[in-house]
């Protein structure tokens, strides 16, 4: 049995985390990524890579229920596309255009990559009873 007993929870009360993870990229996309051109790339892309870890780690050692749970995934969310889509944008302004493109293809190969085996990890470890 876990701590906030997510196994006996309504599959789509787990569902909706995912939901709300996809919900704060849509909302972020459209407002966060605006504020780089307003307040410029690099404050924004920092603050951005700042909240990623932080409530990365609020979730993973102070939530207690499963809506905090859901607030700490949508934050996550908001500031997940200008963490990636400025940075990418901040990183080829400074470099010559004819590495752009293969540091682009690394940068999201790497992070694409990196949930790949992230979900692998949770689907082979989904067993509880390894713990």
């Amino acid at each position: 049995m876990t701590e906030l007993d997510l196994i006996c929870v309504n599959p789509m009360q787990i569902g909706l985390i995912s939901s709300m993870i996809f919900l704060g990229f849509t909302i972020g996309s459209i407002m966060i990524v605006r504020l780089t051109d307003q307040f410029g790339r690099k404050p924004v892309v920092l603050l951005a890579t700042a909240v990623s870890p932080i409530f990365i780690t609020i979730t993973i050692y102070f939530s207690t229920s499963i809506t905090m749970i859901y607030i700490y995934v949508f934050i996550m969310g908001l500031f997940y596309s200008t963490r990636a889509s400025g940075a990418y944008i901040m990183a080829s302004e400074y470099m010559p255009h004819k590495y752009a493109i293969l540091f682009g293809t690394a940068l999201f190969t790497f992070d694409g990559s990196f949930t790949i085996f992230t979900a692998y990890f949770f689907w082979v470890v989904r067993d509880q009873s390894v713990y």
